[in-house]
């Protein structure tokens, strides 16, 4: 890990330009408030979509030997961020198939913004709140 991929790492989460309508950056779901997750019980992706798992959090992400319990090979984040960018199930930021074209957008945007604050999000947002149920103790303890 470099202070250059931080610097970069952190652009990009922010950006939403990475999303086929640029409504969609990794902080839509991953909000620093909650630990870079978003608190609800299921994502929301691009359009609307939803998917049946949530949004993990990814503090530390970066220190984890594994990155998704679904494929033990993935070991890196440069793999991972690929996942939400162009898979297709859960479909969350609408890139599957359009790799060439965004591809292009990045070649003509040689220099990234330097904000002196995180990048608004322009995109509807989903608020949720943990169900009380959900947390309650159980009374048959």
């Amino acid at each position: 890990m470099s202070a250059g991929k931080v610097e970069l790492g952190r652009h990009l989460f922010y950006d939403a330009r990475l999303s086929a309508d640029g409504t969609v950056a990794c902080a839509s779901c991953h909000l620093q408030a909650r630990a870079f997750s978003d608190g609800c019980e299921t994502a929301m992706g691009i359009g609307g979509t939803v998917d049946g798992k949530n949004a993990p959090s990814l503090a530390n992400a970066g220190y984890l030997p594994v990155l998704t319990w679904a494929n033990p090979h993935m070991t890196s984040l440069e793999s991972q961020a690929l996942v939400p960018l162009f898979g297709e199930n859960p479909d969350e930021m609408g890139n599957a198939g359009k790799e060439a074209s965004l591809s292009r957008f990045w070649r003509q945007t040689p220099t990234m913004p330097r904000p002196s604050r995180p990048l608004s999000l322009t995109g509807p947002r989903r608020i949720c709140s943990p169900s009380p149920a959900r947390w309650a103790r159980s009374s048959a303890a």
